[in-house]
């Protein structure tokens, strides 16, 4: 089961490095007259910032000191592998894969959100596929 979800988060980062360099990274997350309201360097900055935020100043300690003290199955807590496990996992949860998965998901809803007038749900990035089934059972609109 690890390996599915290294392999789904490493798909994640592909795919969003992907869609950068192609011609779907130039898609406006707004509508065609929209200007943007900040600059590239600025959106940036705004991101690393919510990143550092919520990922690095508090999980980025605590969660290598969680699994130094109450350890994965096969490692003896308090060690020195244990302490590696808790580098690695935290890492792997506030690293590259983590901003992989984040990137699929905030473009999807933004997407939906700003281009296709759609609610900023999940089950609207659905829609193409479902239809009005995203709006849930006796719904026929947003």
């Amino acid at each position: 089961m690890a390996c599915f979800y290294m392999l789904l988060l490493s798909a994640f980062v592909l795919i969003g490095l992907g869609l950068a360099v192609s011609p779907f990274g130039k898609i406006k997350l707004g509508k065609e007259e929209d200007k943007p309201e900040h600059s590239w360097w600025s959106w940036i900055g705004m991101l690393f910032a919510a990143g550092l935020g919520v990922g690095f100043v508090f999980f980025g300690v605590a969660e290598p000191l969680l699994y130094y003290l109450d350890t994965p199955v096969g490692i003896e807590s308090g060690t020195v592998e244990s302490a590696e496990a808790g580098l690695r996992y935290g890492v792997f949860h506030w690293g590259l894969h983590a901003w992989g998965a984040f990137s699929i998901v905030g473009l999807t809803l933004a997407y939906v959100q700003y281009r296709k007038n759609r609610p900023a749900l999940i089950s609207s990035a659905f829609y193409p596929l479902l239809g009005n089934k995203v709006n849930g059972l006796g719904r026929s609109s947003h």
